[in-house]
């Protein structure tokens, strides 16, 4: 479960889409992470097409950002402090 504040939205996200949103970190491109995910399924075939389509809806939603790989600022928060991981409260 992903909370917009901001919006006062929520979000509820499968196991693999939660796996897309993490790998997401501005450092790997969609094929990387279909990649990541076809290991950690064993799927007989890389699940790009599905990949673009969460990424595509998870851009449109807010949940990731739209600059470009390597791009200065480029950001995706996930809710969590940055050195323990821990989820923060909205608010």
């Amino acid at each position: 479960m992903i909370y917009q504040p901001d919006q006062d939205r929520v979000h509820y996200l499968n196991h693999t889409a939660v796996l897309v949103l993490e790998l997401s970190n501005g450092r790997r491109s969609s094929a990387e992470i279909a990649a990541l995910l076809q290991q950690a399924y064993k799927l007989p075939k890389l699940p790009l097409k599905e990949v673009d389509e969460t990424l595509a809806r998870m851009t449109a939603e807010g949940l990731v950002g739209t600059k470009p790989l390597g791009a200065p600022g480029r950001r995706r928060t996930t809710g969590r402090d940055r050195k323990s991981g821990v989820r923060k409260r909205p608010g």
